[in-house]
Formats: C-alpha cells, structure tokens, sequence
C-alpha cells in the first residue's frame, strides 16, 4: 500500500514538476495569500451575502437557494473548518506519520518545493480545510459548488505536488473536511433557508417595493387609488362581469401572482380586482404590516370599486394566506357596507400563533423580540375572529384549510366560523398552506372548492362544513369537538 501512495507522490512531485507550477501551488498552499480573499468572503457573507451568487446564471432549482440567510452560513463556514481542523491535527498527534520530505525513507527521492517546520503528515489538514469549506459553501449555494471544490482539490494538489503530503493524507484530509462540512450544513440550514426566522424579520425591517406592478395582460385596465394614509397605488382590474372579486396576496406572495386565481374567476362570469399591499411589488410601501394596516389598502381599493359602479353586495372578497385576515379585518371596519361574501383561504386567527406553529415557539419568540416595535404591538392586537364578528348577518364567509396546512390548519376555520352565522369550511384533503407563487392550491382540487365557495356565496344558509379529496370528490365533514 505505502509503495502505491510513494508512486502517485513522485508522479505529481517529479513528474509534473514546472516553474510555473512552481509558483502556482506555492500560492495555493499558502495561508497568508487567502486571507484577502477570505476577508472579502467574510464581509460578503455578513452585508451583501444573499446577492452573491445572482451574479452566476442558476436555474430555477438553484434560485430559491438565493434567500438563504448568508450570516447563517458564515456561522457554518466557521464552524466546520475549525472542526475539521481540529480534527485533523488530533488524527495527527495520534497516527505520527512523518512527511515524505523529512522521512529518512522518502526524502531523497521527494523534491521538496515548500518548506515545512512540523513532521506530521496524516492527515492533511489543508485538505480537510479546504473540503469542509468547499461542502459548506455547495450546499448551500449549488450555482458556487463547482469553484469551491476545484479549489479544493487545487489546495490539495499543491501539498501533493510540494511533497509536503503523501497522497493518502490529502485523500483522508477531503473525507474529513467532506464530512464535517455535510455535518455542519445539516445543523444549520433550517435556520439559512428563505423561509425561516431571518427571511420574516426582513419583510418587517427591510424590504423594498419594486415600482409599480407589472400589468396582468391587455384584458387589463390599471385602477389609481390613493390610501386613506397617503399612498397612491396601481390596481389591476378585468371586466367579465356585474359581480367582483376582489384578491388579495399574502405575506411570502405578491399581487402578479394573483393573477392565476383571478383567471378562474374570469372564467366563471366575475369580473376581479387585484390589490397590491403594502412591502410588496406594486405598493410604494416600503415594509409590511403583517396584515393590520394592509386593510386599509383593500378598503381603498373597495371604495374605487364603488365608484366605479359596483354595489358592495355585488362584491365578493379573496383573499390567500395574510391576505385573508386582511379580507376580514375590511370588512369589518366597514360592516355597514353588506359584502356579498369572503372567502379566507388559509387565514390565521393569530400572526404569532402562526409562525410558533411554522417555525417552533422559540423562532416565534425570537421573531416576535426582532421586528419593529410598532409592527409587533399591531400584530399583537390583531385577531381577525374579531372582525368577523362585525360581518353583516347576509354577508357569507367560505373558510379554506388544507389538512395538512400547519401554519392555519382547520381548527383555524373552525373558530372563525363560530363568528359568523352564514359560513361554510371547506377543507382540502392532502392540501398545504396555500401559495400562488409556487401553484400548489391549483388544480381540479381547488377549482372544485371554488364551485362549492361560489355556490355558498349566492345559495347558502347557516353553517356547513366540506371535505374536498384530492380527486375532487366531496362529503360531509362532522364538527370538530
């Protein structure tokens, strides 16, 4: 065996030996000559980190990895060199094995191009290094894994070819660095991911609309509307009928994205009105509510409607997601104007209650404690079951719940419906928390609940619950306790 690793030493030590290359791996291997790079690296990651790899082309897989929270990943980066580092110089004290350039075996035949005060050679913790931060980085940025491994691979290659390492020490060094890089990213990505803790505490604190909203389609007619707290916003509204639907967007949506549900109202005689909220593309709003004061975009937006000739009881409101507490919060503020009905898909009875079943108490404790204090005081106060108990009694309510939406699940629906006398519960077997931006609430599924919603609006009385399979087919669903 130890003939084996001898013979792949001297190819890359004596058979690729070159000036040039000389000086290349004597770059690579030295520490010093990383620190600018890593430097830069660190400060990337710490202010500018999520827009690093949108300079790269990705695909659509790759670019929802573009939200990850860089901070996140430095802390990973840290942690798994220096494990790995630790690691490798531990093996080292252990196993003794001395460098081919100052072992009295090999040193004659090895030409020793870096020069080294220490004798311990297995494994190599350049490599293991090297490795640990080239698994960390792919992935959690796939678009950057090809660069980060090849310089890896080149870091090793240099200790090979300075003969400072046998081959099986840089080979054993990538196995460590592998996997304690594998290690730390499975620690730590539930708390990188877009989705989690620091991508909601950035919708209250920094995000930035974009302009104004990119029209839907040519069937479109822009709508200016002016807020009652000063914001003049651009509205998207298609004639198809004398009733509207008016949607509204969530908090992870935006208001283009609407423009899948509208079409299926289109196409069942509605005209529809969509509505961009505040923090989100189209709204000059630069930070979201969470809902409270989004309500007053929608109740904007409703009084356009009216002057444009629609009778409230004419208007039917949808909203997705925070778009549903938002539905209702307006219309109950204006509970003397009778909406036809709304239909809250996925509404939440409690912001925080939501998030600690989303992301686990301590992430809802840690969000609550990060977003402004203006947002968390108004959060803390609004409860959409409230309004709902301000609806007019001919004002129907169709509550949406997939059965295994852990955000706002059907007990959700449940206790909204105990506010209001004329409501239906609809709960879609297998179905998730809705979302436009991904399509996952489309289908035969929720256009069968749709027809059922709209049937209820016009037809319904009292309090009826619907379970809705996933081939479509419905049946009666008991009540819950």
């Amino acid at each position: 065996m130890f003939d084996i690793d001898l013979g792949l030493l001297l190819t890359v030590n004596r058979g690729l030996g070159s000036s040039l290359l000389t000086v290349v791996m004597r770059f690579l291997t030295n520490v010093d000559n990383w620190i600018p790079f890593l430097s830069v690296l660190v400060v990337l990651l710490l202010l500018w980190g999520r827009a690093v790899p949108r300079l790269l082309p990705v695909n659509r897989r790759r670019a929802i990895l573009m939200g990850t929270n860089s901070r996140v990943v430095l802390i990973s980066l840290v942690l798994a060199v220096g494990a790995s580092d630790l690691l490798a110089n531990r093996i080292k004290y252990a196993v003794r094995r001395s460098r081919p350039c100052k072992d009295p075996r090999t040193s004659q035949l090895v030409e020793q191009r870096w020069h080294v005060h220490a004798n311990k050679s297995f494994p190599s913790s350049h490599a293991s290094n090297s490795a640990a931060m080239a698994t960390v980085i792919a992935l959690f940025y796939p678009s950057l894994g090809g660069a980060a491994y090849l310089l890896a691979f080149l870091v090793g290659l240099s200790r090979i070819y300075l003969g400072v390492h046998y081959p099986s020490d840089v080979m054993v060094g990538w196995f460590l660095g592998i996997t304690i890089g594998g290690a730390s990213w499975m620690g730590f990505k539930k708390f990188a991911l877009p989705v989690e803790l620091l991508s909601y505490t950035r919708k209250f604190r920094y995000r930035k609309a974009s302009g104004k909203m990119l029209s839907p389609g040519r069937a479109w007619e822009p709508w200016e509307i002016r807020t009652l707290d000063g914001f003049d916003l651009t509205a998207w509204f298609r004639r198809c009928g004398d009733d509207l639907v008016v949607l509204v967007h969530g908090l992870n949506g935006k208001a283009e994205s609407m423009s899948s549900p509208a079409e299926l109202f289109n196409r069942r005689g509605f005209s529809t009105l969509i509505v961009p909220l505040r923090g989100h593309e189209g709204h000059p709003g630069r930070r979201t509510t969470g809902g409270p004061a989004e309500a007053y975009d929608l109740i904007a937006a409703l009084e356009k409607a009216r002057d444009k000739g629609f009778s409230p009881h004419k208007i039917v409101l949808y909203g997705s997601s925070m778009g549903a507490g938002v539905c209702l919060k307006a219309a109950g503020l204006l509970s003397m104007d009778r909406l036809q009905g709304i239909i809250a898909h996925g509404a939440s009875v409690s912001f925080f209650g939501s998030v600690r079943r989303k992301l686990g108490k301590l992430k809802g404790l840690l969000l609550q404690a990060l977003i402004p204090r203006s947002a968390r005081e108004g959060l803390k106060h609004y409860r959409p079951e409230d309004y709902a108990g301000f609806l007019e009694p001919e004002t129907a309510l169709v509550l949406m719940h997939g059965s295994r939406d852990i955000t706002t699940p059907p007990v959700y629906g449940e206790a909204l419906m105990k506010k209001v006398e004329k409501s239906l519960l609809l709960v879609l077997g297998g179905a998730h928390h809705p979302s436009w931006l991904q399509r996952n609430v489309g289908g035969w599924q929720f256009e069968k609940a749709l027809d059922e919603a709209l049937r209820f609006v016009t037809e319904g009385t009292g309090r009826e619950r619907i379970f809705i399979d996933e081939q479509g087919e419905l049946r009666n669903l008991p009540a819950s306790g």
